[in-house]
């Protein structure tokens, strides 16, 4: 059977924030601003920056949890059926 491959979101959460960062460098540098407040404009994009990576890297993580609690659901459905065809394999049936 075929599996269609899901997508999380994840990866263009990614480009996304990645596109930020390099369209607000290039931005800071073809900007006419003094150095001042080039560097309040900087040290403003590195704050915004490292807030949306820790939310990128909590929902990655949030993602990742979910997945492994689906997972053990799955190999202890595959366990029971298993062990009850195993037991109707002694039983003769």
């Amino acid at each position: 059977m075929f599996k269609k491959k899901k997508s999380n979101g994840s990866s263009f959460a990614f480009g996304l924030l990645l596109g930020g960062a390099l369209g607000g460098v290039l931005a800071l540098l073809f900007a006419p601003k003094s150095g001042e407040e080039t560097r309040d404009e900087v040290a403003n994009q590195y704050r915004r920056l490292t807030e949306e990576s820790q939310d990128l890297v909590e929902s990655v993580c949030d993602h990742s949890l979910e997945m492994i609690d689906k997972a053990k659901e799955i190999a202890h459905t595959a366990q029971e059926a298993a062990s009850k065809f195993l037991d109707g394999e002694r039983d003769g049936r």
